[in-house]
């Protein structure tokens, strides 16, 4: 079986190479992501979808969203190298610029608070109360907000 999905892929080359370069680059990743595990990112439906349509993916008996053969899904495995693949990879795996800043800062107020705690007990003591006052009123509110207005009194039918 492993031997006759790789003399296919050598077999359709050719017909593999023409139709990955009418690819753009974004099916490109979606498809050597989805051969690497057999999962896809949820937000590449449209992508996926037409990929379906391309006749490049298929729905087996069972569901499952796999490559057209065997074969095909080995040459988009071997496409790692593919400079659309490498930069979209690149892009995927990049941190945002909040967990770029979330670290530090988050160390900053931890440093903060406990600066506050072994230092300045008062201002810690007063600081906690603040914070649990907050949250109480904040809690009224919300459920001042959220209660539904009394039912219209039913109107009187008898004459």
């Amino acid at each position: 079986m492993a031997e006759q999905i790789l003399m296919d892929r050598i077999n359709f080359e050719k017909r593999f190479d023409d139709c990955w370069k009418t690819l753009t680059p974004v099916k490109k990743f979606v498809l050597y992501d989805l051969s690497r595990d057999g999962f896809a990112n949820y937000r590449t439906g449209n992508t996926l979808y037409t990929l379906v349509c391309d006749g490049l993916l298929v729905f087996r008996d069972n569901g499952q969203l796999t490559f057209i053969t065997k074969s095909f899904r080995e040459y988009v495995l071997e496409k790692k190298d593919d400079p659309d693949v490498i930069a979209l990879w690149r892009k995927s795996r990049h941190k945002g610029e909040w967990l770029s800043f979330k670290t530090p800062l988050m160390i900053l107020f931890t440093a903060f608070g406990l600066f506050l705690f072994f230092t300045q007990d008062a201002l810690f003591q007063k600081l906690t109360g603040l914070l649990t006052s907050l949250v109480s009123i904040g809690a009224q509110f919300s459920t001042l907000f959220d209660r539904t207005t009394a039912p219209a009194p039913a109107a009187d039918t008898e004459k």
